[in-house]
């Protein structure tokens, strides 16, 4: 079986200010630009993506209030909390809100 390695480009971080605050040599925002273009990070996103879908396959819309649904509003949470920071990283090492007024 031939191994498939799929090496992306690295993504440059930009040169510019990030929320006019954080400059291209920002300790912190190198760090989220780091973690970002980790393949780990990224296939960490990939499962999270895979497993909110299965449990929005899994609800039960006949009993809202089953167990099944109960439990899958705690996993939503969490589905929400690691989505929300891996938001937060992009958005931080990206040019959010650049530089240059458009």
């Amino acid at each position: 079986m031939a191994d498939l390695q799929l090496k992306e480009e690295e993504v440059p971080m930009p040169e510019t200010y990030s929320f006019f605050i954080f400059g291209p040599e920002n300790k912190f925002r190198k760090l989220c630009h780091r973690i970002v273009n980790a393949t780990p990070f990224t296939n960490f996103i990939l499962l999270f993506i895979l497993l909110s879908s299965i449990s929005l396959a899994a609800e039960d819309p006949i009993d809202p209030k089953s167990f099944r649904n109960k439990v899958l509003a705690y996993a939503d949470i969490v589905f929400t909390t690691v989505f929300t920071i891996e938001i937060v990283l992009k958005v931080k090492w990206s040019k959010f809100l650049l530089d240059e007024m458009v």
